[in-house]
């Protein structure tokens, strides 16, 4: 084993968890900066630590795919959701093949409410034999159920309801077949290849908590904007990553007309990220990107290109991505 000290590998030293989230905390201290968010390094690396020693299993992801590692301690700062149990915000979970951060639904609630976006927000499930009657976007829907049923049904949708600071509400609601269309198209459902894998998904293990995620998320779109509620949609961004737009968009055909290797594309993406989050010049890096993205197939290249539009880059680092990345194609 080896360690990255900065983007070199270092032959002599091991890789360790320790020294893996070390490589992350310059990039973690700038963004937090005076961003009062409660984050900080110091405790989200014991947390950080505590998680990826939590089982072998994410222990060996984490040493298989370092930079996966580095990317998801970097985006802790980046979305400002602390990876302390207790709050059941954010955690670092393995997921094809690599470490990620996975937001739950009440973190994305805490960052549109720290934001000033919204009071509060709360996501619950309908099922058949619940009774709920629908009065419009802006008015609260009633829904009676026995809580404490054993046999409410079959699951009908999902409902939002958000309170602003002006005093209105605002409702969204998902239907059974849209989440379950957004369940079989996410890619830990797509990229399984055994029924254990499957069952391993978080939709298989934790569906109420992804459906009521789901319906947080395209309600958010409506939710009121302020100078602090971008954090919101970085930290959408950051789920998509690794669980893929969950908001029924057509799914791209590949070039070749041969099955996308989703693990290929997920461990490029995370590479990349890595590199373009160091502070390194750009005649460094760009050859080291440009050198793994023509590694990769055509379609391969044109998945990357489309999960790395979801990130906001610097101007600086764009521009090596685009010396890096011949055909890479920023949106405008």
């Amino acid at each position: 084993m080896s360690a990255i000290i900065g983007t070199e590998i270092n032959p002599v030293e091991k890789i360790t968890p320790t020294s893996l989230i070390e490589s992350a905390k310059d990039k973690f201290i700038k963004i937090v900066g005076g961003d009062k968010t409660g984050v900080n390094y110091e405790k989200e690396s014991m947390f950080a630590f505590q998680a990826l020693n939590k089982n072998e299993y994410i222990y060996g992801v984490a040493m298989q795919n370092p930079n996966s590692v580095i990317s998801a301690v970097i985006n802790i700062a980046s979305v400002g959701l602390s990876l302390n149990p207790a709050t059941s915000y954010a955690f670092l979970v393995p997921r094809d093949k690599a470490i990620c951060l996975d937001i739950s639904y009440q973190g994305l609630i805490k960052i549109a409410t720290d934001s000033g976006s919204i009071m509060w927000a709360k996501a619950d499930l309908v099922y058949s034999n619940d009774t709920f009657d629908y009065h419009g976007p802006a008015k609260i829907p009633s829904h009676t159920a026995d809580p404490f049923s054993t046999d409410r049904g079959v699951f009908a949708g999902v409902y939002c309801i958000a309170k602003t600071r002006e005093g209105d509400y605002l409702i969204e609601t998902m239907s059974a077949e849209e989440i379950n269309n957004i369940k079989n198209e996410s890619s830990s459902i797509k990229s399984a290849k055994t029924d254990w894998a499957k069952k391993q998904s978080p939709w298989n293990r934790y569906f109420g908590e992804m459906a009521k995620k789901t319906c947080i998320k395209r309600a958010s779109k409506t939710w009121p904007k302020t100078d602090r509620s971008e954090r919101i949609q970085t930290a959408i961004d950051v789920i998509h990553e690794h669980e893929g737009s969950e908001f029924n968009e057509p799914q791209p055909q590949t070039m070749s007309g041969k099955p996308l290797d989703h693990d290929a594309v997920t461990v490029a993406t995370d590479y990349f990220i890595y590199e373009i989050n160091m502070d390194e010049d750009e005649e460094i890096v760009a050859p080291r990107i440009q050198e793994k993205y023509n590694s990769l197939t055509q379609d391969e290249q044109i998945a990357v290109n489309n999960r790395l539009k979801s990130h906001k880059f610097e101007k600086r680092q764009l521009n090596t991505i685009l010396t890096g990345f011949l055909n890479f194609q920023p949106d405008q």
